[in-house]
């Protein structure tokens, strides 16, 4: 159970020119001065449960045992939809239950799932537009000084997640992949993770491709971006083990005129 010192992450998408992170910060400390704030980010699109699903799994798990991390992408807030707490092997989140956990927390490493109700670790009024500040947030401080989170509120046997757009497979092998994803660099990131690879190649080390992706053709998987010249195109596994096409110190986004939810042909197996 954390205590004291906790790392406590936030993860959002209300940017940082307003008040609303600062709030959040404000009400943590103020139930535990000695909890360590971390910022990862407040930049995921506005609403985009899918981006801040993708943004989770290839960030929270690299974080110490312990670590409580709060994620507030909300189109919901202030429905029905719950303010979940979850207990995985070593770590915890704090989210609406929308799906934004739907990568980043598998179904068999939940241990614990609790609704946030008890208005007692909630702030002094809840408003309909900010529960980031007044059920998120002092509930995340709660829990860091040992609040075990049965007493948050009652158990949760289910949350929710969200069917993530999977690559299609023809009847002649053809795969059509979609991009998820363009980040800063303009790689595309492509909803092709390694474990489809394997089931698609049946996990054959080495296999002839053919990927498709706006009028341009590569024939490999490279390993780094300097497999190439500079300013050509690849496709290459990213850190987060997903198919990405990128440009070697180039913008593969501009360059090819792609953007989220463009289709990506994939042929394995011929030349």
């Amino acid at each position: 159970m954390p205590e004291g010192g906790t790392i406590i992450t936030l993860t959002t998408d209300f940017g940082t020119r307003d008040c609303y992170v600062a709030a959040m910060k404000g009400v943590i400390l103020g139930v535990n001065p000695a909890a360590r704030v971390v910022d990862l980010t407040h930049e995921i699109e506005p609403q985009n449960v899918l981006e801040c699903a993708l943004f989770l799994k290839g960030s929270a798990p690299y974080f110490p045992p312990g670590t409580i991390h709060v994620v507030v992408v909300d189109p919901g807030v202030g429905t029905e939809r719950c303010a979940l707490c979850v207990e995985t092997g070593d770590q915890y989140y704090i989210a609406p239950d929308n799906g934004v956990l739907s990568l980043v927390v598998k179904p068999e490493e939940v241990l614990k799932a609790a609704v946030i109700e008890n208005e007692r670790y909630l702030g002094p009024t809840i408003s309909a537009t900010f529960h980031g500040r007044d059920v998120f947030a002092p509930a995340a401080a709660h829990l860091s000084l040992g609040v075990e989170m049965g007493k948050l509120g009652r158990a949760l046997h289910d949350i929710v997640r969200v069917e993530f757009a999977v690559p299609k497979v023809g009847a002649d092998g053809t795969v059509e992949a979609q991009v998820v994803h363009v980040d800063r660099f303009g790689n595309l990131v492509t909803n092709v993770g390694k474990a489809a690879w394997h089931d698609l190649t049946y996990s054959a080390e080495e296999v002839n491709v053919r990927i498709d992706v706006g009028g341009v053709v590569l024939d490999s998987i490279s390993r780094t971006y300097n497999d190439v010249p500079v300013g050509a195109p690849l496709a290459l596994w990213g850190s987060s083990d997903f198919l990405e096409i990128s440009m070697n110190q180039g913008n593969a986004a501009e360059k090819l005129g792609a953007t989220v939810g463009d289709q990506i042909t994939i042929r394995i197996g011929t030349q």
